[in-house]
């Protein structure tokens, strides 16, 4: 028997479930076992969404956001969908859909940063 949860709540992801997929605009940006993607993040989207969680000791604290605006799910921008948000962007990513790459321990993340032909070249 197999359950999908799907939430906006990381805490219950986090207390539910064995694997995780992240969702960004309608497209899967990471995978990976709930213990691998709270402990090791790899996409932007993955890093931005665990950085904005309020610390529980630190009461009062400002919480940080993922700048920019969501796409227009309608018109969406050609290559990645998180280009206009992402603090990593590249030129690549502005033209060109990142296909997903397997990582370590089952990880699997949507993202030129993990190209095995990254290079300075190869991401202008």
């Amino acid at each position: 028997m197999a359950v999908l949860l799907i939430s906006h709540n990381l805490g219950i992801i986090a207390r539910m479930c064995r694997r995780v997929y992240v969702m960004y605009a309608g497209t899967v940006v990471e995978e990976a076992t709930t213990e691998r993607l709270f402990d090791e993040p790899a996409h932007p989207y993955t890093k931005g969404l665990l950085s904005s969680l309020p610390a529980l000791h630190d009461k009062g604290e400002v919480l940080k956001g993922i700048g920019g605006q969501a796409p227009d799910l309608f018109h969406l921008p050609q290559g990645c969908r998180f280009f206009s948000r992402c603090r990593d962007g590249m030129r690549i990513c502005e033209r060109l859909e990142p296909p997903t790459f397997d990582l370590e321990k089952g990880q699997r993340v949507a993202c030129w940063l993990y190209s095995p032909e990254r290079s300075a070249s190869s991401c202008i």
